[in-house]
């Protein structure tokens, strides 16, 4: 879990949804807002942050899920390196 996390703490998708504790990439995409950036290549961007970021998957059937904690953590990494 990351530090700055509570389990108990709900994060919200985009839509109002409450975030799933495991995301695809798609939902990973739409919860750091990457699709909204303006970026053209949306998968790209993500395969950006999920390799600069260290940001592992695991495999569930058939997709690879990325958990919630860890995607926020990247999140906050990002904000740690390249502040706007």
């Amino acid at each position: 879990m990351s530090e700055g996390y509570s389990p108990n703490l709900i994060v919200h998708m985009p839509d109002g949804r409450p975030a799933p504790f495991f995301l695809t990439k798609a939902e990973a995409i739409q919860l750091l807002r990457i699709d909204e950036s303006g970026a053209r290549f949306t998968g790209d961007s993500f395969d950006r942050i999920r390799d600069r970021h260290k940001l592992q998957g695991v495999q569930i059937g058939r997709t690879v899920r990325f958990r919630l904690s860890d995607v926020l953590a990247a999140a906050d990494r990002m904000m740690e390196t390249n502040p706007r």
